[in-house]
């Protein structure tokens, strides 16, 4: 995902210093903001205005970013909900297309077939749904992550 060189906890630290600095961000531009609205006079409290409306569309930005930049790679939505209990195992790969549509990416090998689905997470969040295929072509077992 991301090349930290932080091992594996190095994508999650990455997204952990970017919500706590987003997060001062959002607090100073709001303070900042009303600040200047309530004080400043008639002419510039555009200014105040303004700095507010970024505030607030900068985490709206950051809510839809996922979900577009996947419609942008994919050229379709994830799945519009969490597929936990739809997929089980010993459905047939007929079975699984009907109920989840075509999968995002597919593997195979000699003795493993893997289909992966994308569905909406918590907050915005694109997450996976792995379904695994055994040689006789039914499903062997389903992972979330």
């Amino acid at each position: 995902m991301f090349a930290t060189g932080l091992g594996s906890e190095g994508p999650m630290l990455v997204l952990l210093f970017a919500g706590c600095f987003s997060l001062i961000w959002f607090v100073c531009f709001v303070a900042v903001g009303v600040i200047v609205f309530v004080r400043a006079r008639p002419k510039l409290r555009w200014l105040g205005g303004g700095l507010l409306a970024l505030a607030l569309a900068v985490p709206a930005g950051c809510y839809l970013a996922p979900g577009i930049q996947f419609r942008q790679q994919y050229g379709r939505d994830p799945l519009p909900h969490y597929p936990a209990g739809v997929i089980h195992e010993g459905m047939t790969k007929e079975e699984v297309l009907t109920k989840l549509g075509d999968p995002y990416s597919t593997y195979s090998n000699a003795s493993l077939e893997f289909w992966r689905y994308s569905h909406y997470g918590r907050f915005g969040t694109v997450s996976d749904c792995v379904v695994y295929f055994d040689v006789n072509e039914v499903v062997e077992r389903v992972a979330f992550d």
